[in-house]
């Protein structure tokens, strides 16, 4: 992680900066640049003096026996100038930040108005409006992948993707799961849940609640991306309890298909569907809540199957 980074990850998180683990791996890091300058282990760790142990200006200690040659100690001084100069940037504030960190800075300022926020509605008012901010950034992402990029580990497109799945774009937050599955599967320290169980629950959940509302909040919920979740994550080890929420969802969802018009004989194989997933859902997890409605189906198929 570049110094930048861990400027921003502290800021972000109000953490002070600690100077003394940071000179520690000053020294480990210009281990190299001791065979020009000195033993390091010379002067007081403590008392911030060169590490050649002298004053600015006195003379340098004589070389180790093993001289480096005029381009190993070219190279050992680079590395140190250029790791000094990174650090001087940061206390600045002139240190050049990449495009990712730029999309870095911008992405903890918004968790932090998120999270001064405590009404759950007005969270995803705010979601919605900060989202488009990010779609340039997380469709390049994609755009890339698609081209045949490698992709890599990226925080940003993980938190669009779950303010996607939040807001209702469930179309957008499965591309960027499908991307993340691939590229980016760690999820930041703040979730408490790998990817595959943490975007199958958060979905599931909102399926479910749609289909207790019933009416047009059931009918306005996209059942068919139930399907995607389960085939996205079909190999992916995960909780019973979430399993158990997207079978018991998915099978909410066929239910949901049905035209009441429609006569019995239409509704059957229907029914049939349904039960299967209600009944994965309570082997997965005794408490998803499918005993009635398995058994109102078993009666339905019963009375209304050709004998």
């Amino acid at each position: 992680m570049s110094i930048a980074r861990r400027a921003l990850e502290r800021k972000a998180a109000n953490t002070p900066f600690d100077f003394a683990a940071r000179r520690e791996q000053l020294l480990a890091a210009t281990a190299a640049a001791a065979l020009v300058y000195g033993d390091p282990n010379d002067g007081d760790p403590n008392d911030g003096a060169p590490i050649d142990g002298g004053a600015i200006g006195d003379a340098p200690v004589a070389p180790p026996p093993h001289r480096p040659s005029p381009a190993q100690a070219s190279a050992a001084r680079k590395a140190a100038a250029a790791l000094a100069a990174d650090q001087a940037a940061i206390i600045d504030g002139s240190a050049d930040l990449t495009p990712y960190d730029n999309q870095l800075v911008a992405l903890y300022g918004d968790i932090k108005r998120l999270k001064s926020i405590m009404a759950t509605d007005k969270k995803i008012e705010l979601k919605r409006e900060i989202l488009p901010n990010y779609l340039p950034w997380v469709l390049g992402r994609l755009d890339a992948a698609a081209s045949g990029q490698r992709g890599g580990q990226d925080d940003v497109l993980v938190q669009v993707m779950i303010w996607a799945i939040d807001t209702g774009d469930y179309k957008l937050g499965l591309e960027l799961a499908e991307y993340a599955r691939r590229y980016s599967p760690k999820l930041p320290d703040r979730f408490k849940r790998d990817l595959a169980n943490t975007v199958t629950e958060e979905i599931a959940d909102a399926a479910l609640k749609a289909y207790r509302a019933g009416g047009e909040e059931a009918a306005r919920f996209p059942g068919g991306v139930l399907g995607d979740v389960e085939e996205l994550f079909r190999d992916d080890d995960m909780f019973d309890v979430v399993q158990g929420k997207l079978q018991k969802a998915i099978g909410q969802a066929i239910l949901q298909s049905i035209d009441e018009a429609s006569d019995p004989t239409t509704k059957l194989p229907i029914w049939k569907d349904a039960l299967t997933f209600f009944k994965r859902a309570q082997a997965k997890d005794s408490a998803s809540g499918c005993v009635k409605l398995i058994e109102k189906l078993e009666r339905d198929i019963a009375k209304h199957a050709p004998e």
